[in-house]
């Protein structure tokens, strides 16, 4: 029996090596290599490697995109055990990509999911029942979940549950209890804070973003525009987008040739990492065209973007495609000129 569980922890340290194997092989380009030892690795029961490899068919990541098979690596992680895989395939039944549109199964992964510690899960089932989708109507059962959020450390959830008690909406109102609550938030945005700073300093642009947004909210830090602005321009510098189009946003009032300089830094990169093949700049890229955020609408060129964002087996992009060409036909019909650039 010792020999048994001797081995068994010796497997265990081993996969554990090929997964970071295979990450490294993947990151350096060597995609056919990373992808069969993450297949072994699966095999032998490393959940880990399951799940990059539900990842990479479900999303088309130098595999021809299959949401079959990306449910059933994530069905094999989730059966042994790992939450997120559970997560991922719920959202799979919950849209009908690869497997059968069930909305009830959907539910059921979230709550196996939800025990195990996946607040993500947690969050979409409180969601079921609140609408009633998948699992019987139960407004108690949504709050419960949602009060599990805040007491895991969801700074978010807690100043949500806060907004809830006071305005005794979805709830009775409390305001002794809503105060607590955004006590407790503001705690957990203080601690956030102070994580997004020291990784802001190490270098993490993204995470300077995130404080940015927590010093334009006043979440956590002082409300301070000056250095909200300060930290967009250094994450927009380091080329995030994102970061260059809220940061046009605030001079749009004052100083609208700065705005749009900045909302064209923002594209630029976008277009640049949409033309290297990254299909989710090529779906931003489409959301900003289509809605004329930070730019003038344009569907001609918004169907375009999505296309290659469909092009690269997004699905988000292939499902806004075809919604643009079916109000292109009713706009046909009716005599209604498409958008112009």
């Amino acid at each position: 029996m010792k020999r048994y569980l001797y081995l068994a922890v010796i497997a265990m340290f081993c996969m554990g090596g090929v997964f970071e194997d295979a990450d490294k092989l993947y990151e350096d380009g060597d995609y056919f290599k990373a992808i069969k030892m993450w297949q072994r690795s699966c095999d032998g029961g490393d959940t880990q490697s399951c799940y990059m490899l539900g990842n990479l068919y479900r999303f088309g990541r130098n595999v021809t995109q299959n949401y079959q098979k990306a449910a059933n690596f994530y069905q094999k992680a989730c059966d042994d055990g790992d939450m997120t895989g559970c997560y991922e395939l719920a959202g799979l039944y919950f849209e009908g990509y690869g497997v059968r549109q069930d909305y009830q199964k959907a539910a059921s992964l979230h709550q196996k999911a939800c025990d195990g510690g996946n607040m993500f899960s947690c969050n979409l089932l409180a969601i079921s029942y609140e609408s009633g989708i998948g699992v019987p109507r139960d407004k108690h059962k949504a709050m419960v979940l949602r009060q599990m959020i805040c007491d895991n450390g969801d700074a978010d959830m807690c100043n949500n549950l806060a907004y809830l008690y006071k305005n005794g909406d979805k709830v009775r109102q409390d305001l002794q209890k809503a105060e607590s609550l955004y006590k407790k938030a503001a705690v957990l945005y203080q601690k956030k804070a102070q994580i997004n700073q020291k990784k802001c300093d190490e270098g993490d642009l993204y995470e300077c973003q995130r404080l940015a947004d927590l010093y334009l909210d006043g979440r956590g830090v002082e409300k301070d525009f000056k250095k909200a602005a300060d930290l967009y321009q250094k994450a927009c510098d380091g080329g995030r987008a994102a970061a260059c189009l809220t940061l046009g946003d605030f001079y749009k009032a004052g100083n609208y040739q700065k705005a749009e300089s900045l909302y064209q830094s923002g594209l630029n990169l976008l277009k640049n990492t949409c033309e290297s093949g990254d299909a989710d700049s090529c779906s931003y890229l489409g959301d900003l065209y289509k809605n004329g955020w930070q730019i003038k609408q344009d569907r001609s060129l918004a169907k375009e973007f999505y296309g290659k964002a469909c092009d690269l087996a997004e699905q988000i992009g292939c499902d806004e495609y075809k919604q643009l060409n079916e109000a292109e036909l009713i706009d046909d019909k009716h005599g209604i000129a498409p958008s112009a650039p």
